[in-house]
């Protein structure tokens, strides 16, 4: 009789063993699950900053060159204006018979 209550008890005390392991292993896989999806969140998040950073730069190299080519565009225009004033003021001069000093070489 003792030696079926100590085999009982024996198989008892495996199965909760066992059901202790299996419990074991389901919070230790829940826990590898969560850092997972919160490593997972986590690098979406410092993906999406990085992309966010990626394109403020792209955005400010491009509206440095924007702004380069309207200074550019900018001196052309008033280049072109420069030169139609000296060619109107020629003009005049030459009607008037007279004309621009221009050092030659």
């Amino acid at each position: 009789m003792l030696a079926a209550r100590t085999l009982r008890d024996a198989k008892s005390i495996t199965q909760r063993d066992e059901l202790l392991r299996m419990a074991e292993m389901d919070i230790k896989r829940q826990h590898y699950l969560r850092f997972l999806h919160e490593w997972k969140e986590d690098s979406r998040g410092v993906s999406a900053a990085r992309i966010q950073r990626h394109h403020n730069t792209q955005r400010a190299q491009e509206l440095q060159m924007a702004n380069k080519e309207l200074i550019m565009v900018r001196r052309a225009a008033l280049r072109c204006l420069l030169e139609d004033e000296h060619l109107q003021y020629q003009a005049e001069l030459h009607r008037m018979g007279k004309a621009f000093y221009v050092d030659r070489l």
